[in-house]
């Protein structure tokens, strides 16, 4: 026997609370119904470039099956991780946006959107006001294109979402083992004055963090 099931919010879905399921096989039999306590063993990750239990696609809620006491089969439910997940990387000749939305965020007090250089160094932050947990914002080439001509520096980019919180941005809610080599976005030269040019590559980490390299050069750019 086969049994395919679709767990989240949804009205073609099945909403669980969080905790942990036990999981068994409901016989209806002249006498009523019985019920047999399923039975499994401890389950491995499968090789390949996607994972076998993936968080939902939109609410960030995790579903993990596996095996309790005695092998009874259970079903563990957990909530979204808190995350900032981009929707899309736009850019154009003279600017580049990032649209995203909030997962597992609460409350919000004064959300900005903090770029921290890697190697040190003061952080870049933008403001955003999330309407329905979304958000977009025009991404600071100009700003993060610092140090010197031809020299590329590379930003972290987080949400915080209270004074005393952050949360990071990127990619989380997919099958992917790793991000890095499916999800790739080609550098882009994005002009930020008459004469200054940025080259503008963002990417994502193993993790799905998202990072931003700007490396700015005057000029025209061949």
């Amino acid at each position: 026997m086969t049994v395919r099931v679709t767990f989240g919010a949804a009205s073609d879905e099945i909403s669980l609370s969080k905790g942990i399921w036990s999981l068994a096989l409901a016989v209806l039999e002249a006498a009523g119904e019985r019920k047999f306590a399923l039975q499994t063993t401890e389950l491995t990750d499968h090789d390949g470039p996607t994972v076998s239990n993936p968080p939902h696609p939109v609410s960030g809620w995790r579903y993990e099956p596996g095996c309790g006491n005695q092998g009874l089969a259970q079903l563990t439910v957990m909530a979204a991780k808190s995350r900032a997940e981009v929707i899309r990387l736009e850019t154009g000749p003279t600017e580049a946006r990032i649209h995203a939305r909030l997962v597992g965020v609460g409350s919000l007090q004064d959300p900005v959107i903090v770029f921290t250089p890697r190697g040190g160094g003061p952080d870049l932050t933008v403001p955003i006001d999330p309407t329905g947990g979304r958000f977009e914002f025009s991404v600071p080439l100009a700003e993060l294109s610092v140090g010197a001509p031809g020299t590329e520096v590379i930003w972290d980019a987080w949400v915080r979402t209270a004074p005393a919180r952050m949360i990071r941005l990127g990619r989380y809610l997919h099958d992917l083992r790793d991000p890095r080599t499916v999800l790739r976005v080609s550098r882009t030269t994005v002009t930020v004055d008459d004469r200054r040019f940025v080259g503008y590559r963002p990417y994502y980490t193993k993790a799905g963090n998202l990072a931003v390299a700007c490396l700015h050069f005057t000029g025209t750019p061949t």
